[in-house]
Formats: structure tokens, sequence, C-alpha cells
């Protein structure tokens, strides 16, 4: 058999201009009662579900107002508001400024954030005057991306550095003064700097817009005592204020400055200032280096508030000195008679025998709450003094009971008329339990 080459090869290659074949399905002998499908061989389609419509026009959570839609997110956290806002763009425009209306940054990890926070309100004007609730510094500290020391180098070398270095000249104060001088609708103002306000003189012009703010809560704690005088006299309608770590200008408070104030912590100095004339309810004294007990004289100045103090808190000094607690206890039930709720923060051990025969001298108290307490318990404690209560028949078994706070607090409930309830939180750090 003679094989030509030339004619194989002209079988396989079609030559130009040669139409491609059609579908096999037109070469099918063609019924007249049968219709003949040219995609036969194509999925059969199918019905769309109601969520794969195109879309036709707005959708209908968008037409819904904004009111209502801040109703349901107000109901969510921040991360999952945070998530709806990225649907789409009216969303954006109804949310965004909700994530800028409370900020909380005292946490260690947001604390340091701050400074990016402040970067972005600086881009964002318009986010300034959403500001209601500021929990943070004025004065951001510094990323350790953007510090230029070592990498091994502890962040107190950066705080110290912002201490001594002069404010003026760091970007992030010309940051503060043009974000604090624009929140004018800041209610609830905390901030915590380790800046030396006094020495760098910078702290005028923040508070120029401080003053400018409407508080009605104001939290103060700062490196050094500054100057508050100027802000409390244009905060009238202040009800709570808290001076962490002293302030001045408190002596020449006139009468109608804060006159609103219903909640004061401060030391005892400070308060002896404030509270005289205001109608304050609730204090809470702060410890202060030179004052190491509750002075008798100080004390009358809060006697001397135009509305009852109800609560009251306080730190023990001398606590292994059973003595200089019980004079203390005493200074405060005999100046503050209308105490109902008192909190003492304790530090150490405290006799189950003094709280049972000191407590009743307030007369109105209600509720005791002991702070980083552990109850010691006397040895003479059951006496013939029948101290706890059921103790009339003193055998060898009550003897080596020690008592409780459970005790305790039985006890201050048949001694005081309205005493309901007794709380306490231990020395965990020592290991001490109770």
């Amino acid at each position: 058999m003679n094989f030509d080459r030339a004619s194989f090869l002209s079988c396989l290659v079609r030559p130009k201009g040669k139409p491609k074949p059609q579908d096999k399905a037109d070469d099918l002998p063609k019924h007249p009662d049968i219709p003949v499908n040219p995609a036969r061989n194509a999925p059969p389609e199918r019905t769309l579900l109601p969520y794969e419509h195109p879309p036709t026009g707005p959708s209908s959570f968008t037409k819904m107002p904004p009111d209502v839609i801040l109703l349901f997110v107000d109901l969510v956290d921040i991360l999952t508001k945070y998530r709806v806002m990225k649907t789409c763009r009216y969303t954006r425009h109804v949310l965004e400024p909700t994530l800028y209306q409370h900020l909380m940054l005292l946490e260690p990890d947001l604390y340091r954030r701050s400074y990016w926070l402040h970067e972005c309100l600086v881009k964002k004007s318009s986010l300034i005057s959403q500001i209601i609730t500021y929990h943070g510094p004025l004065f951001p500290p510094k990323p350790k991306t953007l510090f230029k020391a070592a990498p091994s180098q502890d962040v107190d070398d950066e705080v110290l550095l912002r201490v001594y270095s002069d404010v003026k000249a760091d970007e992030r104060w010309k940051r503060a003064v043009a974000i604090f001088l624009r929140a004018n609708r800041i209610r609830d103002l905390c901030f915590i700097d380790f800046v030396d306000w006094v020495q760098s003189h910078a702290w005028a012009q923040l508070r120029i817009g401080v003053e400018s703010m409407r508080l009605g809560r104001l939290v103060v704690q700062v490196r050094t005592a500054v100057d508050v005088l100027p802000i409390l006299r244009t905060q009238p309608d202040l009800t709570h204020l808290e001076l962490l770590w002293g302030a001045e200008g408190c002596h020449n408070l006139e009468p109608t400055d804060i006159p609103k104030l219903k909640y004061l912590s401060a030391t005892l100095d400070i308060a002896a200032l404030v509270v005289p004339g205001r109608p304050v309810e609730e204090i809470n004294l702060l410890p202060s280096q030179g004052n190491r007990s509750q002075d008798q004289t100080l004390l009358e100045f809060l006697s001397l508030s135009s509305c009852p103090i109800r609560r009251l808190g306080f730190k023990l000094y001398n606590i292994f000195n059973e003595d200089a607690v019980r004079d203390a206890l005493q200074a405060v039930s005999r100046t503050l008679t209308d105490v109902e709720e008192l909190t003492i923060t304790v530090g150490g051990r405290i006799s189950s025998r003094l709280l049972i025969l000191e407590i009743p001298a307030f007369p109105s108290i209600r509720t005791l709450t002991l702070l980083d307490a552990t109850l010691d318990a006397d040895s003479d404690l059951y006496h013939s003094n029948n101290l706890l209560p059921g103790t009339d028949s003193w055998g060898t078994t009550d003897l080596k009971r020690s008592a409780t706070w459970a005790d305790v607090e039985a006890r201050l409930k048949e001694t005081c008329q309205h005493f309901t309830t007794l709380s306490h939180t231990s020395l965990n750090y020592l290991r001490w339990k109770s």
C-alpha cells in the first residue's frame, strides 16, 4: 500500500477559510414534534434565593432613620459597631461619630495607642466635636516605633524624657492643643499625665480648652499639683471632682463656685477647703504624705457640707498600732454622724474586737466595706463581755473557736440599728486569707 505523506498531512491540517465545525446538534435529524435544545449540556437554571437577587434600589436598612439604627447598634460592643460601619457609606456616616463619643484610654494597651488617636482626630477634625467622654492623657506617650532610643530601654526612660523636655517643642503638645481647644462638648473629663505642667508652662493653654467645657465630672491626675481654680470657677454644673495628686488654688474658692458638687475625692486638707457650703454627699479621702492621721480639726470642716454626708471612704494609717486605728475611727464617728456607707482601706490585719466596739459609734451606718483586710481574731474575744452572739455559756469548745467575718457581721447587726451588710477584700498578694 502506497503512503502519500502530503495527503496525510492535508487531512490533519484544515485549510484556511474552511468554517469551523458546527454543533453536532445541527446534524441530527429534526423531528417536528420534538424540539431540539442546542444547550442541552448546560446545567439547568435554578431559582435564586432571596439574598441572591441583584439590588434594584436602596436596601430597607439604609431607608431606616439614623435614630432607629443607633438604638440597635448601641446594644453591641465597639468592635461589632465598627464592622457594621464598614458595610456601606450610609452606616459609616451614621456610626462613625458614635465611635468617638466615649473615649476610654486608661487601660495600658489603649493608653499607649492614644498617640494614634490624637493623630486621627487632627486629620478628621469634624469628629472632635463628637467627643463627650475622654479618659486618657492630654499629652499622649510616644509610640515605641517613634521613640529614638535603644530597643532595650524601658518605657520609664521615655516618661523621664517627657518630664524634663520642653513640652511646647513637641508635636504631640501641638496636637493636644488643637484637639482640646475645639472639644467643647466634653462632659466627662479624666486626664492622667506625667508631664511637669508647672515647669513646662504648657498647662495654661490647655487649661483654656478645659475652661470652655461644661463638665459634669472632672478627674485630674498629673505629676505635679496644678492650679485648678480657674477651671473650677467656670464649671457651675460640676457634680463629680477627683483631685488625685493634689491641686493648688482651692483656698481661694468662692462660695458660688461649683455649687452642685456631690462627690469629692481628694486629700483631707483639700477636702476641708472644698466641702464647706457645698452639697457634698460622698467623700473619698486620699492618703497624703504630710498627714498620717485623721485630723479632728480638718474633719470638722467636712461637717459643714450643706447636705449630710452619706458615703465616706478613707485609709487607715499605722494599721499595726491599734490605738491609732481606734483614734481615727472615733474622730470620724464624732464628726460625721450621718454616714450610712463606710469604706475603709485597711492594708493589713484589723482586730475583730476593735470593729465590734467602734463601728456602733456611727449611729446611721448601714454597710461597712473593708478593703485589703484580714480579720485578726482576738484571743480575749470570748471573754465575759459577751461580744459575740450566742456565747452565753463559755465552754471549752467556744474558747477554741476563732471569730469570723460572719460573727462580726452578726454582732454589728445586733448593736447597730440600721446595719445590713459587712463586706471585705483580702490581702491576696500577701497570701493572707480570711
